[in-house]
């Protein structure tokens, strides 16, 4: 037996139930190992205040969040010795692969853990294990990058974790190990690639490592108990921007059949059985007291077909309080599948607009949702009493400042219940990233990429603080409409000037 400690280094502010973190402490545990979480999320000196910002820009509605939890005092780092000296790990893993891939910091947690471990007094004796999209991406840069890292796992890594565990006493076998970045002297070892995790296959997922504010979370304003959660894994589109891209091509799903489709997508989709799935809900309802269920899958409605239909029987009998939050494009909302939301007890759903431009929309970012979908999508969804949140994307290589005023004007038309804006990040390893590489408005690799919180543009199409205003004042201009956006531009430019 091993002693695990994981390790979570959010810097939001705020409970998130990171899917990774149940999935691999359920594999471990079933395998008899020791698991702990060193969870960095509330600690003063760490972590930004993500809800503050966005209901200061009106991206989330007030809520007494923030009088319901409790930050600490003590130093982040100081805590996580206190940690690693009281359950002396064997290993410690942070960073994965999971449909958890889009926010939330999932894409800088291998930056931040590392950030971490240099600031402690001294380096554990237990080997650091890191995994996630950017080694999936690109390996030999990130362990050059991040050199306190013993060993990388690309793809997913519950299975690959427990095995590197059990061999770590042998190093001969490490060679074995598929999935594995190793290093030997000063070389980059990369073994084999695994197979796809069978979700079905799959021990289930063990949230009780979490403590209890983690579960607290703002929604519409008010505080209500959540968790992050998981039916599926994989996308069956190619979206340019889109880290479901990296983890495509690296499991050898490389191609498309137009139209922005993945070619062999139902090889690659892979989901929990519905038994599966209701019980996780379960337990996690009833030991946990969820009330709202954030699913993450990349895109919910390509869940296989009877999966859903056999889980919404299940929850209608269940007769649960409780509901759910999915992400789905436009594309997929029919009057067959809101009847099925509305039986899987969907309250909201968050579709990707990006950019109203379609055809930028089309010939840069590879995305196919025609206008007139996306609105009868809306407007489906609203009849139905189901929330509508529109996700957008500013600071895209090549957007100028007209293609960000027309995005707010589309989404002033939709009217949507919420809405999100998001600066564009340059994740490693996706067509998008490297186009903003080519045209110089990224760094080959950029560091503290956070999409709610900075941009690191530094194209002469959006200037840095032509994008911080947009940032702050998207959601106002999109409700009210575009007829104060230079009084809101002077107001902003007077505001930067007084900081």
């Amino acid at each position: 037996m091993a002693r695990i400690l994981l390790l979570y280094p959010n810097r939001w502010g705020r409970g998130i139930t990171a899917v990774w973190i149940p999935s691999h402490t359920a594999v471990l545990r079933a395998r008899g190992h020791e698991v702990r979480l060193c969870d960095c999320t509330f600690y003063k000196d760490w972590t930004f205040n993500e809800t503050r910002f966005n209901t200061a820009n009106m991206q989330y509605k007030l809520s007494d969040y923030e009088q319901r939890i409790v930050f600490s005092d003590q130093p982040v780092v100081q805590a996580l010795a206190q940690e690693i000296e009281s359950f002396d790990p064997d290993v410690i893993f942070w960073g994965a692969v999971s449909s958890h891939i889009h926010g939330e910091g999932e894409y800088v947690a291998l930056e931040y853990g590392h950030t971490l471990l240099s600031r402690l007094n001294e380096l554990p004796r237990g080997v650091r294990i890191a995994g996630g999209l950017q080694p999936t991406a690109d390996p030999e840069t990130v362990a050059h990058k991040f050199p306190l890292v013993d060993f990388f796992i690309r793809g997913e890594s519950e299975n690959v974790l427990a095995e590197t565990v059990e061999v770590l006493d042998n190093p001969a076998r490490l060679t074995g190990v598929r999935g594995l970045v190793r290093r030997e002297a000063d070389k980059i070892l990369i073994n084999p690639r695994q197979d796809m995790v069978r979700m079905a296959d799959l021990p289930l997922s063990d949230y009780s490592v979490f403590s209890d504010q983690v579960f607290l979370r703002p929604y519409n304003g008010r505080t209500i108990r959540a968790a992050d959660y998981e039916l599926s894994r994989g996308c069956p589109y190619t979206c340019t921007y889109c880290a479901e891209t990296v983890i495509q091509k690296y499991y050898g799903f490389t191609d498309n059949i137009g139209r922005g489709v993945l070619k062999g997508a139902q090889q690659y989709l892979r989901a929990k059985r519905a038994k599966q799935i209701f019980e996780e809900m379960r337990r996690l309802h009833e030991d946990h007291g969820v009330r709202l269920f954030r699913t993450q899958d990349t895109n919910f409605l390509s869940i296989d077909r009877e999966v859903l239909l056999e889980l919404a029987d299940l929850l209608e009998q269940a007769g649960w309080d409780i509901q759910l939050y999915i992400e789905t494009r436009p594309d997929g909302i029919n009057d067959f599948t809101v009847n099925l939301l509305q039986r899987l007890k969907v309250d909201g759903v968050g579709m990707g607009i990006e950019i109203a431009a379609e055809g930028f929309r089309e010939a840069h970012l590879n995305r196919y949702s025609p206008r007139d979908r996306i609105v009868s999508a809306f407007d489906r969804l609203r009849v139905a009493g189901i929330k509508r949140t529109a996700y957008n994307i500013i600071g895209m290589p090549e957007q100028d400042e007209n293609m960000v005023l027309s995005t707010i004007q589309f989404n002033h038309e939709l009217d949507p219940d919420n809405i999100t804006v998001a600066f564009y990040s340059p994740l490693l390893g996706t067509k998008l990233q490297h186009k903003g590489v080519t045209i110089q408005d990224f760094d080959d690799y950029e560091y503290n990429i956070d999409a709610q919180l900075r941009t690191l543009s530094k194209s002469t199409n959006l200037s840095k603080e032509l994008l911080e205003f947009y940032k702050n004042s998207f959601v106002r201009l999109a409700r009210e409409g575009l007829g104060r956006l230079n009084e809101y531009k002077a107001a902003f430019v007077a505001s930067q000037e007084v900081k």
